[in-house]
């Protein structure tokens, strides 16, 4: 004979607690790759190769790089996956 707990139906039992936590429900961080193809004082360019197939990914790259104030100017040039970037150089 096997024994069943009956169901109770209080409403101010305390819910199950889960084990599921914010770390687990994101996206791991994706891996870009990319190099430093040519720098001076106040100008760096970067070869990113995803710029080639991913112009939503350039706007957006764009985007954040030019809320630092410390930035002067950004171009993406998607054909040669790059982005430069002229910064203030005694400020960065």
């Amino acid at each position: 004979m096997t024994y069943k707990k009956p169901f109770n139906s209080n409403k101010d039992q305390q819910p199950k607690k889960t084990t599921s936590s914010v770390a687990k429900k994101t996206a791991p961080l994706e891996q870009i790759s990319y190099n430093v193809a040519h720098a001076i004082p106040g100008r760096i360019r970067f070869r990113i190769p995803r710029l080639v197939k991913d112009a939503e990914y350039a706007n957006k790259l764009k985007q954040v790089i030019e809320s630092d104030t410390r930035i002067t100017n950004v171009r993406v040039n998607p054909t040669a996956a790059s982005i430069i970037v002229s910064y203030q150089p005694g400020m960065i």
